[in-house]
């Protein structure tokens, strides 16, 4: 059996239109956007730094980190499997922890307490928008492509 896994992440945060992005461009352009407006090198520290930067002022901080996995059979396979992790928080004031990468440093999961670079990766990983994704998107394939029920 051959098989595709295709797989996005996306980082949702309610205040960035106006903000960050002009009111009219298109979500799947935010990424691209952000990465050349603020003069610094590409690195996750730079993005980090930029958004809180720009966050100064802003209290509205809620986020949400997605993540949507995509597995098919073949190129024109009628039924995909499709996996979507979400994890809602908020943005951090400053960076804290150093684990992970990314934005990590920044965002504040309220059920730990912590953000996710503070959470031993074991525990990130588990919790994480990626590991929730994968996580549904393994129950998928062993229900419906091996026949095996869903544990739980």
């Amino acid at each position: 059996m051959a098989s595709l896994a295709i797989g996005t992440s996306s980082w949702l945060f309610d205040a960035w239109r106006g903000v960050f992005y002009p009111e009219k461009l298109p979500k799947t352009g935010y990424l691209a956007y952000y990465a050349t407006q603020f003069g610094y090198e590409k690195g996750d520290a730079n993005n980090v730094r930029a958004l809180l930067e720009q966050l100064q002022g802003v209290d509205n901080r809620r986020a949400a980190m997605v993540s949507t996995l995509v597995a098919v059979r073949s190129a024109d396979d009628p039924e995909p499997l499709i996996a979507v992790g979400r994890v809602v928080g908020e943005i951090a004031r400053e960076p804290m922890g150093t684990n992970g990468f990314g934005f990590d440093p920044i965002m504040w999961i309220p059920r730990f307490g912590q953000t996710f670079a503070q959470l031993p990766i074991e525990v990130k990983n588990a919790n994480s928008h990626r590991g929730k994704s994968s996580q549904a998107m393994a129950a998928l394939i062993r229900e419906h492509w091996l026949g095996q029920a869903a544990a739980g």
